[in-house]
């Protein structure tokens, strides 16, 4: 059986997980369900803010830290939007 085809959305979850859990450090938050959640939510927003509104580029030296580093700008986000919406 070939789970190449499954490659892009581990690779998702397990950029969402780190990204999840910085943003989680941050703002004193725990769960790993959280963290999948916020960071796959984070690294959607992030890639759109980063790359279709900014037009930036990190250029941190690898694609991996690059991806990290605009899922957690992503959660971030997120999460603000969160506690916003929730008060």
């Amino acid at each position: 059986m070939d789970y190449s085809a499954y490659m892009p959305f581990a690779m998702l979850a397990v950029i969402g997980l780190i990204a999840g859990w910085i943003v989680g450090l941050l703002f004193g938050q725990r769960g790993l369900i959280r963290y999948l959640i916020v960071g796959v939510l984070g690294a959607f927003v992030g890639g759109y803010l980063v790359h279709q509104v900014l037009n930036i580029s990190l250029g941190l030296g690898s694609a991996f830290a690059d991806q990290v580093a605009i899922a957690t700008i992503g959660a971030f986000v997120v999460t603000l939007l969160a506690r916003a919406i929730a008060r």
